[in-house]
């Protein structure tokens, strides 16, 4: 009896295992579809709650304005350089800008006075204004895209002008005034060396000879004395050793047009040119 039992309750199990297998292949697809709608439905919550998590951050950070103001304030503090900022003068061209003084740095009366007197920036426009040449040539050489041809031709007149050779050449015998005012002219010697440079490499033959011959006696003029205050010197040197590589950079002819100058000139002159001559 209990065997018989036990053989009609295996049969009975055997048979809702069957009808069990038999409904899952039935309905498996739609198994499959509840599956995949119940990811669907997760990740379109995923997706709201992210959404509303990011749309508050605006109202968070425009909450407290007096502390994003504060730290926008510490930041440009720290990250500035100098002080000053920029600003056009009345009567001049968006391009001519100059700088005034940063309001936030304490500078002494004197010292706003003379960074707005000798900023590189302020010293440009006055030299533009007295020397309309050298501000072509700066704009020409300097240009960012390249030139049109009506350009180049005018970049090349201006770099083959003998006359303009002859009146800057002039302008580097003439005597540096002691005090701060040097830099005015400092700085346009400095535009002069930039224009021989490119009127070296733009001229040919005999013209090209000569115009090395005449910066070689340029950089041999005797002009630094013992007598002159240390930061005129410094600068005459400086003016010195950039003909020097200007000189050394257009041809080997150039250097030893130096080296046959060096028993004509004087000691001084000598010793500071055969120095940077050897680093070359």
């Amino acid at each position: 009896m209990k065997r018989f039992l036990l053989i009609s309750l295996n049969y009975k199990l055997d048979c809702i295992e069957n009808e069990f297998l038999e409904s899952f292949m039935k309905n498996r697809h739609l198994l499959t579809a509840v599956v995949a709608l119940s990811f669907l439905v997760l990740a379109v919550f995923q997706y709201i709650k992210q959404d509303n998590s990011d749309t508050l951050q605006p109202a968070e950070a425009t909450a407290s304005p007096a502390v994003n103001s504060t730290n926008s304030e510490l930041d440009l503090q720290s990250s500035k350089s100098l002080p000053i900022e920029k600003k056009t003068l009345k009567g001049e061209s968006e391009e001519s800008e100059v700088h005034s003084i940063d309001p936030k740095v304490d500078l002494s009366p004197e010292e706003e006075a003379y960074l707005l007197a000798y900023h590189p920036r302020v010293l440009e426009v006055k030299i533009f204004k007295k020397d309309p040449f050298i501000k072509k040539f700066k704009d020409l050489s300097e240009k960012k895209v390249l030139l049109r041809t009506g350009e180049q031709a005018e970049l090349k007149s201006l770099l083959t002008d003998r006359s303009a050779w002859k009146r800057y050449l002039k302008e580097f015998e003439k005597n540096l005034p002691i005090d701060d005012s040097y830099k005015e002219p400092e700085q346009h010697r400095m535009m002069m060396i930039d224009y021989f440079e490119k009127a070296v490499g733009e001229v040919e033959g005999s013209a090209r000879k000569q115009l090395l011959s005449d910066l070689v006696d340029l950089l041999f003029y005797d002009n630094i004395v013992s007598s002159q205050p240390t930061h005129i010197k410094q600068s005459l040197a400086g003016e010195k050793v950039e003909i020097l590589h200007l000189i050394a950079r257009s041809s080997p002819v150039g250097v030893e047009m130096i080296r046959s100058h060096m028993a004509r000139g004087s000691y001084q002159n000598v010793k500071l040119i055969r120095h940077y001559l050897e680093q070359l």
